[in-house]
């Protein structure tokens, strides 16, 4: 590990950029841009678009922010425990912008994986590191950009940061058939055991 980096969050070969999005009270329009909020990052790591809420597409168009594969989301106002949220943005069937309280990290993949860095804010974010250094407020919690800007993070050598990365995914994916396949056969255990209740009582 002797050639691993530790680099700031704000250096540019780690982001490009670091921003938030923007407030909007409308956000029912049929038919309107997809703006993305606090509830589309799940606590797994993942983009939730099971409640996409719409926007007026006039006001999407002005702001041109629409997130790009590979974007990093993270979410820089919630409760104080969700704060810190982070997902991997791959992609959706259509184009997305986001709210004031989630912040934009786009790549700077010559240097950095995005699959790495959004690995690495997740695994702060499960440590409790942005619940201890959060601003907190009545009823919600903050983690400023400046703040953001000023976490270290690790950066091995890129081919480095893509193996890590894809035994990381695929532990994570037998993780996911282990948890599938003890559901399916607790449920079975659960019909089994119901059956022969109903046959006792007969």
């Amino acid at each position: 590990m002797s050639d691993w980096e530790v680099i700031p969050l704000s250096d540019k070969r780690i982001s490009t950029e670091i921003r938030s999005g923007f407030a909007c009270g409308k956000k029912d329009i049929e038919g309107g841009a997809a703006h993305l909020r606090m509830n589309n990052i799940s606590v797994n790591g993942s983009v939730d678009f099971s409640l996409v809420r719409r926007i007026p597409k006039s006001i999407a168009d002005q702001k041109k922010l629409w997130l790009q594969q590979d974007d990093i989301l993270f979410c820089n106002t919630n409760s104080t425990a969700l704060v810190g949220k982070t997902c991997l943005f791959s992609g959706w069937e259509e184009k997305c912008t986001f709210s004031n309280h989630l912040t934009k990290i786009p790549c700077n993949t010559k240097h950095v994986v995005p699959a790495w860095l959004a690995l690495y804010l997740q695994q702060l974010w499960s440590n409790g590191y942005f619940a201890v250094n959060c601003k907190e407020f009545v009823g919600q919690s903050s983690f400023s950009n400046d703040k953001l800007k000023g976490v270290d993070v690790p950066v091995p050598p890129i081919d480095e940061q893509r193996r890590i990365v894809a035994r990381i995914e695929e532990l994570t994916r037998r993780a996911e058939e282990a948890r599938k396949l003890a559901t399916e056969r607790e449920a079975e255990l659960d019909a089994l055991l119901q059956a022969l209740y109903s046959r006792m009582i007969e």
